[in-house]
């Protein structure tokens, strides 16, 4: 977010006649209530300023501006198109006209205005710095930072063009660079907020969390009404895996705007991430009351509310997600594992074929479609989607784990030795694949070499503990009355 517009104040008497002088003297009335965010005096000021003289460009220049900060944009164009008017060579009109219109996303069109501006003036130093704002918007990044670096040379004492310029650099993905440049405007000025928030962003791209955190930090000592600070550094916590800190930090946000619906968003992501659903669920409802068409918020909610059990109406959500972003391969693969988790299994693999459809590469999506075949007994067509998921990520120890699984129920139990071999060669504390392993053992049986195997596994399960532990025991138990019966070493 480009930092808010100064718009050019323009002093000085049209004429000495005593007609203009007082219509200017309503002006410089206007002028102190803009200064004061007294806009709605400012606009009369200026009104009785236009009735006295008419030809006042100065008048219509500051009831542009007075509208402008009133929000009221196409009406300080129209001030702005008076003064033009009257004086085509008025250069602070075509500069004002063009924030204004920048402000409309109008960004052509507040080019051609800073541009028109800068023909009448080459050395209009702000003219170029909001040209520069202006081809940012529109995606012409690499325009921009020409004339932020025109406007620099014109003015290198100017903070807020640093500002800008690294911000822009920032999003180029030139990070070193925008560093610098926020630096600079850090030398300019020491008590630079914004300055300090976009360095400590562009850290936390570099994945410099707690240095990111420490800029956040000055930003917030500078200004605690700062609520882009409050948000990033509760988004750096988060990275930190910082949950509950993050959301102190988001819960301020909210404090400060409530309307702001990535704070629900995000503080809902955080919540996610220490359990609290229901909680989630209800900060992912408030983005979405913000925000209709928020379509993130709506996968998410579907995310906490499948983790919290609520399958079918994790899938309202996930279906109001796809409605809005079909293209969005992710909310068919959740979609798909909540149909799974109700024993929906082919509806489970329409989603998923989505999902590949949309992104041949989604490695999940290729390994819980081969689970939703291998619940239907199409065990052969499950091992295709696990063989295709270890080609794309070969270190995957859940998919060695899953296709053992498949190959035990096909009776290919060495094949499955091997598969779960690797994945605990993968993921040594894998307890699953100790528990499948042991199991396939017993199931091979005949020698008392492959129970000791069997209970060997079963004692690595117990042994390395977590949820789940306790029926490894009954099979232990099983493997060891098995090994008494057998015959042969």
């Amino acid at each position: 977010m480009k930092k808010p517009l100064f718009l050019f104040i323009v002093l000085f008497v049209l004429s000495h006649n005593v007609f203009s002088q007082t219509s200017d003297d309503w002006v410089k009335k206007a002028i102190e209530k803009i200064d004061s965010k007294d806009y709605d005096g400012a606009i009369a000021d200026c009104n009785r300023a236009i009735e006295i003289n008419p030809q006042n460009t100065w008048a219509f220049n500051n009831r542009g501006r007075a509208k402008y900060y009133s929000g009221r944009y196409a009406e300080a164009i129209a001030d702005y198109d008076q003064a033009i008017a009257i004086d085509p060579k008025y250069k602070y009109a075509w500069y004002n006209r063009g924030i204004s219109k920048n402000s409309l996303q109008k960004y052509d069109d507040a080019i051609a205005d800073f541009t028109q501006a800068i023909a009448l003036d080459p050395a209009y130093e702000g003219a170029y710095h909001q040209r520069g704002n202006a081809k940012d918007n529109a995606g012409q990044s690499a325009d921009a930072i020409a004339d932020y670096d025109r406007a620099i040379a014109l003015n290198p004492s100017d903070k807020t063009t640093y500002y800008d310029r690294g911000l822009t650099k920032s999003n180029l993905g030139n990070y070193s660079d925008a560093i610098a440049d926020y630096d600079h405007a850090i030398s300019i000025d020491p008590n630079y907020a914004w300055a300090y928030n976009g360095r400590g962003a562009t850290k936390r791209k570099l994945k410099l969390y707690t240095e990111a955190i420490a800029d956040f930090d000055q930003a917030l000592s500078l200004d605690p009404k700062y609520k882009n600070a409050w948000h990033n550094r509760g988004l750096a916590k988060y990275d930190l895996d910082r949950y509950a800190d993050a959301i102190a930090d988001y819960d301020q946000v909210i404090i400060l705007d409530p309307k702001y619906k990535y704070a629900w968003y995000n503080r809902g992501l955080a919540k996610s991430m220490l359990y609290r659903y229901n909680e989630a669920i209800d900060d992912f409802g408030q983005a979405i009351a913000l925000d209709p068409a928020y379509a993130v918020a709506y996968r998410e909610r579907g995310n906490a509310k499948d983790n919290s059990g609520h399958f079918a109406e994790a899938i309202i959500d996930y279906d109001q997600a796809a409605a809005i972003t079909p293209q969005n391969a992710g909310i068919y693969y959740d979609r798909g594992i909540a149909k799974y988790h109700l024993n929906r299994y082919a509806d489970a693999i329409a989603d998923y074929d989505q999902a590949i459809k949309l992104d041949p590469s989604h490695v999940n999506a290729h390994l819980n479609r081969g689970l939703a075949k291998h619940a239907l007994g199409r065990y052969t067509d499950a091992i295709v989607d696990y063989d295709y998921t270890l080609v794309l990520s070969p270190g995957y120890s859940i998919a060695f784990n899953n296709r053992g699984l498949t190959k035990n129920s096909l009776g290919n139990y060495t094949g499955a030795l091997a598969d779960f071999d690797q994945a605990i060669a993968l993921d040594p504390t894998f307890t699953k694949a100790y528990n499948n392993r042991g199991y396939t053992y017993f199931k091979m049986g005949k020698t008392k070499e492959n129970y000791r195997k069997a209970i060997a596994d079963y004692n690595k399960r117990i042994e390395l503990g977590g949820s789940g532990y306790q029926p490894a025991f009954e099979y232990k138990n099983d493997a060891m009355a098995a090994l008494d019966k057998a015959e042969g070493p």
